[in-house]
């Protein structure tokens, strides 16, 4: 994998800002950053990130919204770029959906027959324009797209003591993110920290501990003022890994009782198909929603699984003639279980999801 200094000197490192963590006196809200991280370890990774291209010597501003000042580094090259601009593009999802959908396979990194820009223009034109431009990249990233974690630098000389506490604060909690998604999700190290300074388009390196630490200090950031955020970046806490969701296939394979689940299986995978809107606008069916992970990040949501449990066995109850002893199968059937599934398996319980949609409306 090329270092970040050489993504840097040929204008392949992108810049993506995160939310900053929330910092509590009852303790540290990593919310978002597991968000990310889940989203990047998932097949369909980050998808319709707005980021920006970093160009060594130029003063490029990151985005700082809502008072984001850290983020994600990514390798261009290990990333599925579908849109570049000189400025701000102002897109919306749709927006971003289309130019996904209709730039697969068109390089915009190098070079293109579509008359679309790419990264080596984007990055010629901010060479020999103007400084403090903002530009806008469009991509997909994944786990192996990430090449490390960036900190805005302040210009110590001029900053605040508002500003200098809220610097300092920001790289121990960069720390802190790095701690976490190397340890709760299992990101490789090393999972480079570096500051950016901005005006000078310059990477510079991440301070040392004993340093950070001494001059937080200085600044009236310690174990006494923040309590919760010091105890979680100290050795002797260590984040447990977050376990890999189990798929909807599983979660109704095991769901107890399985008469209930023999009678409204196929009701049940008719409404999830119905009810799911993944964000990257994936296409949806009743085979491939067996397959989506349990979890509200990154696939289904429990709890919307069990409302339409509830839901379709209360309809059973009110129309006796939706409700049958064993789901019988016409066409071609679907087993909940895939063959390398660890969980265990009730052999009788197989369903349809071949034409659920006319068995439905036979009911």
């Amino acid at each position: 994998m090329p270092s970040i200094g050489t993504l840097f000197n040929n204008s392949r490192l992108i810049a993506k800002t995160v939310n900053r963590i929330i910092i509590e006196p009852e303790g540290v809200n990593l919310r978002d950053w597991l968000t990310e991280g889940k989203l990047l370890k998932s097949p369909g990774g980050d998808c319709l990130s707005s980021a920006t291209l970093l160009v060594k010597g130029k003063h490029v501003p990151t985005y700082g919204i809502d008072g984001r000042c850290y983020g994600l580094l990514l390798d261009a090259d290990k990333s599925y770029v579908y849109d570049v601009n000189l400025t701000d593009a102002n897109t919306n999802r749709d927006d971003k959906l289309e130019k996904r959908a209709t730039r697969k396979g068109i390089d915009l990194l190098h070079a293109n027959t579509q008359n679309l820009k790419t990264l080596d223009q984007l990055s010629d034109e901010i060479k020999g324009g103007k400084d403090g431009q903002m530009n806008e990249i469009l991509l997909d990233a994944w786990q192996e797209s990430v090449v490390g974690l960036y900190v805005r630098k302040v210009d110590l000389t001029k900053a605040s003591p508002q500003a200098l506490k809220h610097y300092y604060q920001s790289l121990l909690e960069i720390k802190l993110i790095q701690k976490y998604l190397i340890q709760a999700l299992e990101f490789p190290e090393p999972l480079t920290l570096c500051q950016y300074s901005e005006t000078e388009g310059r990477l510079i390196q991440f301070p040392s501990d004993n340093d950070l630490y001494a001059y937080a200090n200085m600044n009236g950031l310690n174990k006494k003022t923040q309590p919760e955020l010091f105890r979680l970046l100290s050795d002797d806490h260590v984040f447990k890994p977050i376990p890999q969701p189990i798929t909807v296939g599983e979660y109704l394979a095991n769901y107890e009782p399985q008469d209930d689940m023999r009678r409204v299986g196929v009701a049940v995978v008719t409404q999830l198909v119905a009810r799911f809107d993944p964000f990257d606008a994936r296409p949806v069916s009743a085979q491939s929603i067996l397959g989506e992970p349990v979890d509200s990040i990154i696939g289904v949501n429990a709890e919307t699984i069990e409302e339409v449990i509830a839901s379709c066995l209360s309809a059973t109850k009110d129309n006796t003639s939706s409700t049958s002893a064993e789901l019988t199968v016409s066409d071609k059937k679907a087993s909940f279980f895939s063959s390398s599934s660890t969980v265990s398996k009730d052999k009788d319980f197989e369903m349809t999801v071949e034409n659920t949609t006319k068995q439905n409306s036979s009911q």
